[in-house]
């Protein structure tokens, strides 16, 4: 047995026209409105960032105020990561990138 057991499966190649793989402008200002109509939550903020940066699930959820610089910028240097270990227990944790 292996250390790093992976399906067959994750590897198949999906295939998706152009058209479903990214929001349309449109879509985007619908999602964004409908966020700022709603009470405000961090996890609805947290969608709207990842629209408008492309910052990844993983980065958005390591992210720490102390990543936002006076100047603006974010800076994302490291990502959440989420596996499953040998006894079957979820092991969430911090990986520089």
């Amino acid at each position: 047995m292996s250390d790093l057991e992976l399906s067959a499966r994750m590897f198949r190649k999906v295939r998706m026209v152009d058209e479903e793989q990214v929001f349309t402008n449109e879509e985007v200002q619908k999602i964004i409105n409908y966020i700022k109509e709603e009470t405000p939550q961090i996890e609805r903020l947290g969608i709207i960032l990842a629209i408008l940066t492309g910052v990844r699930a993983g980065e958005l959820s390591a992210l720490q105020f102390s990543d936002l610089k006076p100047n603006g910028i974010l800076r994302v240097s490291k990502t959440q990561i989420r596996f499953e270990d040998e006894d079957g227990n979820i092991v969430i944790g911090d990986e520089m990138l």
